[in-house]
């Protein structure tokens, strides 16, 4: 059983893949697993062509990304005890795991203390704490927001977060076009502002409901977001969202509705 399972996703990024993944395979005690989401490059025939010791996981008849839904297909497959999530586009020094693996210890997660917002979605984590959360929210769609909610959901549950030199990697730049090439929203900026209205929501609902609200829940609330976001731009006024969870009975003929806004507001 490796110490550390590498899970990187493709769609549309098999020339980034080419050059990260052998530096990757040099790292010691780790697995390396490939998920091709639907690529049009078919990522997974070049990599069980060129490398036939990187294990790799098809997730087929998707028109969209959703990084987080492959991430989590990545991980259900993996051995190892960590598990170390990156993009295709993330170069590893040399010596990262022997930088960086002799410190990992329960309880704990590890990101990059600092450098480019590129570097902030790798992470090592537990696989046990990965599987108490299961995985990551894949309600989430496109770009943007899905490591940020996984990490505070990683706090809440008590995995300390510990961090590594920035300087251990690097990433290939490119534009946001490829960033956004496969999402259903193409524009960044808005992708972003739905992914996080989502957010703020559903961490209104736990808060208030003190418990984890299903996928279903997940996937019909974030539709409702983005629906009421991209409603409101096109017509150039953004909203007030209003969510509730219902009536409750508190005496015989009273009832109490526990309900929570957001307020969106243009600075321009």
């Amino acid at each position: 059983m490796p110490l550390v399972s590498f899970v990187t996703t493709c769609m549309g990024r098999l020339a980034h893949l080419q050059r990260a993944l052998p530096t990757w395979l040099v790292q010691p005690d780790a697995e390396i697993i490939v998920v091709d989401f639907s690529c049009p490059d078919l990522s997974g025939d070049w990599v069980a062509a060129e490398h036939p010791g990187v294990r790799v996981v098809r997730v087929q008849g998707r028109r969209h990304f959703n990084l987080s839904a492959a991430r989590n297909a990545g991980a259900a497959v993996a051995s190892g005890r960590w598990l170390c999530f990156l993009d295709a586009d993330i170069l590893l020094a040399p010596d990262f795991g022997a930088a960086v693996f002799p410190q990992l210890e329960e309880g704990t997660y590890w990101r990059s203390e600092g450098g480019t917002t590129d570097l902030m979605g790798t992470v090592l984590v537990p696989r046990d704490a990965f599987t108490a959360l299961d995985g990551y929210d894949e309600a989430l769609e496109g770009w943007g927001n899905e490591d940020g909610d996984f990490y505070k959901r990683l706090r809440w549950r008590g995995v300390a977060r510990r961090t590594y030199p920035h300087a251990l990697m690097a990433s290939i730049p490119h534009g946001d076009d490829q960033r956004v090439e496969h999402a259903f929203l193409r524009d960044r900026g808005v992708n972003w502002l739905v992914n996080r209205t989502y957010l703020e929501a559903k961490w209104n609902f736990m808060r208030l409901q003190e418990r984890d609200l299903t996928l279903a829940e997940r996937k019909n609330l974030y539709a409702h977001v983005r629906a009421s976001v991209l409603q409101a731009l096109e017509g150039n006024e953004l909203p007030e969202l209003a969510f509730s969870l219902g009536w409750q009975a508190m005496i015989p003929g009273v009832e109490v509705e526990h309900r929570f806004s957001l307020h969106l507001r243009s600075t321009t």
